[in-house]
C-alpha cells in the first residue's frame, strides 16, 4: 500500500532522525516507528556515531523516500538529506558529494 500524507511525513522525519553526520544510516532501524518526543531526543547524540552504511542497497530506500517526501511535501530538508557518495580508490574512503540537485524527483 502506498505511503502518503502523515505517514510519509513521519517516515521521512524518522529517516532524518536516524541519518548520521556521515550522511548514511545505521542498519536495522524501524523507519515506520511512531517515536515519542523522548525517543526522538535520545536519537540526537547517535548522529555522531560512525556506524552508517551505504552497502547492498541499504540506503536506496531512504533516498527514494526522501525524494518522494520532497516532491509531495516540499520540505527542502528532505531534498538536502538525499546525498550522493563516491568511493575514492586513492584514499580508500567514502567522500560526501554535493547534494544531488539533478536528481529526478518523481514518484515511483
Amino acid at each position: 500500500m502506498p505511503v502518503c500524507g502523515e505517514d510519509l511525513l513521519q517516515r521521512a522525519n524518522n529517516i532524518l532522525l536516524h541519518q548520521r553526520n556521515t550522511g548514511g544510516w545505521p542498519k536495522n532501524y524501524d523507519r515506520d516507528a511512531k517515536l515519542s518526543q523522548t525517543e526522538r531526543t535520545q536519537l540526537k547524540p547517535d548522529k555522531a556515531q560512525t556506524d552508517s552504511t551505504i552497502d547492498n542497497g541499504a540506503t536506496h530506500r531512504e533516498i527514494r523516500i526522501l525524494a518522494k517526501s520532497y516532491h509531495r511535501l516540499g520540505n527542502q530538508q528532505f531534498q538536502d538529506a538525499a546525498v550522493v557518495w563516491r568511493f575514492s580508490a586513492n584514499s580508500n574512503r567514502l567522500t560526501l558529494l554535493e547534494p544531488q540537485r539533478h536528481f529526478e524527483w518523481k514518484d515511483r
